[in-house]
């Protein structure tokens, strides 16, 4: 049995890398210039402490994202979608309907339940992707054919 993989990730954290970048730059600029121009040894450590903080900051921006990621597995039996703190699954069987805007996709259990997606406005191709997967594998669970 086939399966498909997809995993949605979440927007670059841009704003924390400019930040990171912003400390770093006075960190360094801190730390040589104590040392160079014979200032206070409490500005060179706090010029490390700006530069410890750049790091940690980068760090905690890339282990969120890695995080936040969503990942979508489609076979012909049904989807498994793990993200954060949860995983969701169904039959094919059981999705009486699919729904999209842009970035978003619903799939409907009936009346009651419903599995949303998101993406940001930048990553609505990949949510394209794992549309037109659950449409071939809807029509191919509820038996349709492609003749052309």
């Amino acid at each position: 049995m086939e399966t498909t993989t997809h995993v949605l990730r979440p927007r670059v954290a841009v704003r924390a890398f400019v930040v990171a970048a912003a400390l770093a730059v006075v960190g360094a600029g801190l730390t040589v210039g104590a040392s160079a121009a014979g200032w206070p040894a409490w500005l060179a450590a706090g010029g490390v402490l700006v530069l410890a903080a750049a790091v940690a900051l980068v760090v905690a921006a890339a282990i969120t994202a890695r995080r936040q990621q969503v990942t979508i597995e489609l076979d012909a039996d049904g989807y498994r979608i793990t993200e954060p703190g949860r995983v969701r699954s169904g039959l094919w069987a059981e999705v009486s309907k699919v729904t999209g805007a842009p970035g978003r996709l619903t799939l409907h259990h009936g009346v009651e339940q419903r599995v949303q997606l998101f993406v940001t406005p930048e990553r609505t191709s990949d949510l394209d992707a794992v549309a037109a997967d659950i449409g071939r594998l809807l029509d191919r669970s509820r038996g349709y054919r492609n003749y052309a």
